[in-house]
């Protein structure tokens, strides 16, 4: 194996996206995701969740998002919003499940929750978005 493959010891697997080869630890999606979700068990800042959810370390593979982090959770037993309000993530706002705003229990600020994509700070649902209270 060469190039970036090599370099951090992933290997290739299926994602759950039909037709998409993904670089992932050990070549298991489900595994990579489970360990993310375990790490951000003890997230305590912003700067935590998104060193966890590093684009870097994204199951779907490093540049399938634009966000400064991706939880690919979608379809798992576990889900990211789960694990960090018992986390003790307070949420600031909640438009659906697939965008809410949580904070940081160590008051480092917030984290913009968007249909995977993870963002520092709140973003809200524009007026005229679905969703938008």
């Amino acid at each position: 194996m060469t190039g970036p493959a090599a370099i951090h010891g992933v290997g290739t697997s299926r994602s759950p996206v039909p037709g998409v080869e993904v670089l992932v630890p050990h070549g298991n999606f489900w595994s990579a995701l489970d360990e993310q979700l375990t790490e951000l068990e003890s997230a305590r800042s912003v700067a935590d969740v998104l060193r966890i959810l590093a684009q870097s370390r994204n199951p779907l593979g490093p540049g399938a998002s634009t966000a400064p982090g991706h939880c690919a959770d979608s379809g798992g037993t576990r889900s990211m919003e789960a694990v960090l309000d018992e986390a003790g993530w307070e949420y600031l706002w909640r438009a659906s499940s697939v965008h809410y705003c949580l904070r940081a229990p160590d008051g480092s600020g917030a984290i913009t929750y968007v249909e995977g994509d993870v963002f520092e700070g709140s973003r809200p649902p524009l007026p005229d978005s679905p969703g938008a209270t």
